[in-house]
């Protein structure tokens, strides 16, 4: 379920970029090789690293599923849409910020969305750990092959935009220091967010009690 709720918010996330884009009579923010590589190194190894997740250490006190509730309930699929927005949000941001900055500079623009894009679903992996255990509860190395995943991610993405050859194969520009920082600001964003949530849920959870 946690690598299916991944899966399915990191490609909304995509698709609302997309659509986005074409409503507002945007230039196309990815290209599709950009789109394919995104999908890569999200949709492979985080992915499956999810998918091996330790068991949550209440799991046994939860009461049991009821046996016709869907895979997905409407009030998750919900979240996962929202998640996807906010995904999508800070790379459209990034991608209008520097379009913004220098119009005819299309081709930086749309290295600092696809950067960011592909930066932010590597990190949000790591909310998707549990729906309401932060972080630190679960403990960072609890799940190392997440981390390990999650850093392959980072460096071959770096690798991707620091490397003439592959700038070339994938139409990007050289990133200064302040566009990654930019968009690394951004990336990290929505798992903010999300960890965010579950100590704002927990909180009112124990003042119901």
């Amino acid at each position: 379920q946690k690598l299916l709720y991944y899966l399915l918010s990191s490609n909304a996330s995509e698709v609302l970029l997309m659509f986005v884009a074409a409503l507002f009579g945007w230039p196309t923010p990815l290209l599709a090789t950009q789109i394919l590589w995104i999908n890569l190194i999200t949709d492979s190894f985080p992915a499956l690293a999810l998918g091996v997740e330790p068991p949550e250490k209440d799991v046994m006190l939860r009461p049991p599923r009821p046996p016709r509730q869907p895979l997905i309930p409407w009030r998750d699929g919900a979240w996962i849409i929202l998640r996807g927005v906010m995904m999508a949000l800070v790379a459209g941001l990034g991608f209008v910020v520097v379009l913004n900055q220098d119009p005819e500079n299309l081709p930086l623009a749309r290295t600092v969305a696809f950067s960011t894009l592909a930066f932010a679903q590597l990190f949000y992996a790591l909310g998707c750990r549990s729906q309401r255990f932060t972080l630190p509860e679960l403990g960072f190395f609890s799940n190392p092959f997440l981390f390990v995943a999650i850093a392959v991610g980072v460096a071959l993405q770096f690798g991707l935009v620091g490397w003439h050859i592959t700038r070339g194969v994938f139409d990007l520009v050289p990133l200064a220091w302040t566009d990654w920082r930019l968009v690394l600001l951004l990336a990290l964003t929505p798992v903010t967010v999300v960890e965010l949530g579950k100590l704002l849920t927990a909180a009112f959870r124990r003042r119901a009690w």
